[in-house]
Formats: structure tokens, C-alpha cells, sequence
């Protein structure tokens, strides 16, 4: 049976998430569409917000005694957290369709990069269809 490797210590942990979400900001500033790269770099920032919250949030838990009330204090920023990682998730969507859209323009000219008005993907890309 093969061994788990040792889990890094939780401050080693939050390094890397945070080197990596620099690394994501740096791709996307390197896209060759203005809006693109800045969406992607709006995201990292929200990732690294989100990451610090997170931090603060695990932090405070390990300080305190749990009880009941500490996690009534911590519910907004808890909330908080939360709401944060869904503006990623949608970020992250509006970045993954507009790579596919970006891909098919190449092979169908005049598919727009970015979602159309009604926000849907062309015809050729919806499964429905």
C-alpha cells in the first residue's frame, strides 16, 4: 500500500494557494483580450480576499474555544466567505465561456469572444440544439 504524503502545516498550505492564485493573475493578465485579462484579474483578487478571509476565519476558530456564540460571531464573515466563493465560481464560468467561445470563433468567424447579449452561448454550442 502506498503512503500518503505528509500534509504541509496549514500557514505552508496558505502559501501555495496564494502563490497559485498569483500565478492564475499572471495568466490572466497575459490574455491577449483587454477584457479577458482583466476579468481574470478581478477573480484573482477575489480569490485572494477570499483566502485571507478563510485564513482569519480558521485562525480565529483555533484560538477560541468553540462554543455556540464564537460561531454566531463568525456567521457574517462565514457569509461573507461564502458569497466571495461564489463570485469566483462565476467569474470562473464567464472565463471558461468565453475560451470556448474564443475557440470557436477561430473555427466559425463571427461567433462574438464574450457571451452575447441575452448572455447565452451560440446556437452551434448549446446542447439543446
Amino acid at each position: 500500500m502506498k503512503d500518503n504524503p505528509p500534509v504541509p502545516e496549514l500557514p505552508d498550505l496558505h502559501s501555495r494557494r496564494l502563490q497559485r492564485i498569483r500565478e492564475y493573475q499572471a495568466n490572466a493578465l497575459e490574455k491577449d483580450d483587454p477584457l479577458a485579462a482583466c476579468i481574470g484579474s478581478i477573480n484573482a483578487e477575489m480569490m485572494q480576499i477570499q483566502a485571507m478571509l478563510g485564513e482569519s476565519i480558521v485562525a480565529e476558530l483555533k484560538e477560541e474555544t468553540r462554543t455556540f456564540e464564537l460561531f454566531q460571531t463568525l456567521e457574517k464573515p462565514i457569509e461573507m466567505h461564502q458569497r466571495i466563493a461564489r463570485q469566483v465560481e462565476r467569474y470562473v464560468r464567464v472565463e471558461r465561456q468565453q475560451e470556448r467561445q474564443t475557440e470557436a470563433s477561430k473555427f466559425q468567424p463571427g461567433i462574438p469572444a464574450f457571451p452575447t447579449k441575452d448572455h447565452s452561448l451560440p446556437k452551434s454550442e448549446n446542447l439543446a440544439d
